[in-house]
């Protein structure tokens, strides 16, 4: 059998021979794999034969189009040139517009995308899906609510399609109490309950997921940003046809609605958005204030040992925005075991000063969140060994306090070459692209390009890096612990230490 295997490149080569004697022209790989040309040619000329290469230019981006419905939903696109094209429903409302009785709608809702609606089955949605070719995907966020596909440009209007309709008409819609609709959206409903408390089992097991909910519950006490993201399992069971009905009139409304694209021509999109979108109506409702309050949260825990201290930051719309991505960059960080060179991160300030210097340090990361009024900045820190709990608080309130500190040599020139890099490299992508220019277009209403961004970036000074700091570091902290049996450091301690730290630096 080997000899079998072995001969058939032979017989393939020695047929190969015969139409090359019989006058048929060589080809120009063979030529090159098998000795044909002079070796004796130098290098630095051209091979005989050899025709020049075809100069062509690759596709250029198109500029962002934004266009305004007559009813206010806001269309978006750019044309990179590409056949694949990403399109995106985002709907400007999340767990933070939620009240106590629907608290958990916001991931219910994306659990029911694409899982029926009121004028399709599941079944026809599923095969209309798998008719497009396309990807779909839903997300759901603390003041967004995301519904997107990826696939050929031709299949625009049927993905669109499908996304206004899964966001606008879920399987809930118009069911009415005690009626077959009713019961086939209930056990819809409960079946989707399921899979989340599934999902909560691992969250549980997640215990940096558990820190980002408590430090965004300590932040902002009780109200918009502080309301919990992930649905409680206790308030599971309360959930109804009409929760999700009213959560969806209430905030699913045309000036709360963009619909954003990549690779996609503008006019096409508008007249598939005004046949999908153009009739719908109702009024935005005033939105809530994110109110930034500071506190502190203690978990119990039989885990790691960790640490997140935290500050007011700034939102998508604030002016310093961009010296505090550039001072993110800057902090850096990232785990023991996941160093590889400076592109991830290994010559951040909180790889230099923390895991490089405290080996107990697993990890150690900076965290700026931001919002579309408001934000949370901060650094979060894990040992493996709880015990070393009220060590890290020290080593982790020593970098905060020290932010507003001057810079060392050459950090803020990587850390602006990191953040044009990270920008650049990201929206190579056009999922990113087409979530970029939604968020933008989303939060503020007009959309600012990577040359812009890039401007500002290269503009930041040490002096914006330590003045953003300092803005920062006069809000109240957000400060949580996880493994409470094993921290001592009482808030105020902490807030304390924090203000000493600052003084000095």
């Amino acid at each position: 059998m080997m000899a079998n295997v072995r001969a058939i490149p032979r017989l393939a080569c020695l047929k190969q021979c015969r139409s090359f004697a019989s006058g048929a022209e060589t080809p120009l790989m063979w030529k090159l794999t098998h000795g044909m040309f002079d070796p004796e040619t130098p290098m630095t000329e051209k091979f005989p034969g050899i025709p020049d290469p075809i100069d062509t230019e690759a596709p250029k981006a198109g500029a962002v189009e934004i266009t305004t419905l007559s009813n206010g939903v806001r269309i978006a696109s750019q044309d990179m040139g590409n056949p694949v094209t990403a399109v995106a429903l985002f709907v400007g409302a999340g767990s933070r517009n939620e009240n106590p009785f629907s608290s958990g709608v916001s991931h219910l809702i994306e659990r029911l995308a694409f899982k029926g609606s009121s004028t399709r089955s599941k079944y026809r949605m599923t095969r209309d899906m798998e008719r497009t070719g396309g990807l779909f995907a839903s997300s759901a966020a603390r003041e967004t609510i995301a519904f997107s596909a990826e696939g050929m440009r031709e299949k625009l209007p049927e993905m669109l399609s499908i996304l206004s309709d899964t966001a606008l008409s879920p399987v809930t819609t118009g069911c009415v109490e005690g009626s077959a609709g009713w019961d086939a959206a209930v056990e819809e409903i409960n079946a989707q309950t399921a899979v989340i408390k599934d999902e909560l089992k691992n969250f549980s097991s997640e215990p940096s997921g558990r820190v980002t909910e408590a430090i965004h519950a300590a932040a902002f006490h009780g109200n918009t940003l502080g309301l919990p993201l992930v649905a409680e399992e206790r308030k599971l069971g309360l959930m109804t046809p009409s929760t999700v009905n009213d959560f969806v009139s209430d905030n699913f409304t045309p000036g709360k609605i963009v619909v954003s694209a990549a690779n996609v021509d503008h006019e096409a999109l508008v007249e598939v958005a005004q046949s999908s979108l153009g009739e719908l109506s109702g009024e935005c409702m005033p939105p809530s204030t994110a109110r930034y309050t500071g506190g502190s949260v203690k978990i119990s825990s039989d885990g790691p040992g960790q640490v997140a201290i935290g500050f007011k930051g700034v939102s998508w719309q604030d002016d310093d925005l961009v010296p505090v991505c550039v001072l993110h960059t800057l902090l850096g960080g990232g785990g023991s075991f996941s160093s590889g060179g400076p592109g991830k991160g290994m010559y951040t300030r909180l790889y230099s000063e923390i895991l490089n210097k405290h080996g107990w340090v697993s990890a150690a990361s900076a965290f700026n969140h931001c919002y579309s009024d408001g934000g949370l900045f901060g650094i979060h820190a894990v040992c493996e060994d709880p015990a070393y709990l009220n060590n890290l608080i020290e080593v982790v309130g020593l970098q905060v306090g020290k932010l507003a500190g001057p810079l060392a040599s050459g950090e803020l020139e990587r850390a602006k070459m990191m953040t044009k890099s990270s920008l650049l490299m990201n929206l190579e992508s056009r999922a990113v692209v087409c979530e970029d220019i939604g968020r933008q277009i989303l939060c503020s209403g007009k959309y600012a390009g990577p040359e812009e961004l890039i401007k500002k970036i290269e503009a930041v000074s040490e002096g914006d890096i330590r003045k953003v700091a300092s803005k920062m570091l006069e809000s109240q902290p957000s400060v949580v612990t996880f493994g409470e049996e094993y921290a001592t450091y009482e808030y105020s301690a902490i807030e304390s230490s924090i203000k000493r730290q600052a003084q000095l630096a």
